[in-house]
């Protein structure tokens, strides 16, 4: 939920906002292995998410292709946000906006 948050707010332009809500959300966190997801690769690198809320709710969501694979591509909005969450810090803001402008 956070990454999801963090590229909202990204894509429209609050790209240090999106960085603090990652660094947020990264706190909680766990990361496990998964013996039915692991079998499906190389054909598929599967993964699931699953949020649990404090109320005891659990939602949970599968992708078996990952976003950017030929199979599911970046469409040019998905491209220009990750280079500028990526990048934003070493190109800068302004140069973003001259390299997105002139494009």
């Amino acid at each position: 939920m956070g990454c999801l948050h963090a590229y909202s707010a990204a894509s429209n332009g609050d790209y240090y906002g999106a960085e603090k809500a990652v660094d947020c959300a990264a706190q909680l966190i766990v990361q496990c292995a998964d013996d039915e997801l692991e079998a499906l690769f190389p054909k598929f690198q599967p993964s699931r998410v699953t949020i649990m809320t404090n109320d005891g709710k659990e939602y949970s969501t599968r992708v078996d292709v990952l976003k950017g694979d030929p199979r599911d591509p970046m469409t040019e909005e998905e491209i220009a946000v990750k280079f500028i969450v990526l990048g934003g810090d070493v190109i800068g803001k302004e140069q973003f906006k001259n390299c997105k402008s002139s494009s």
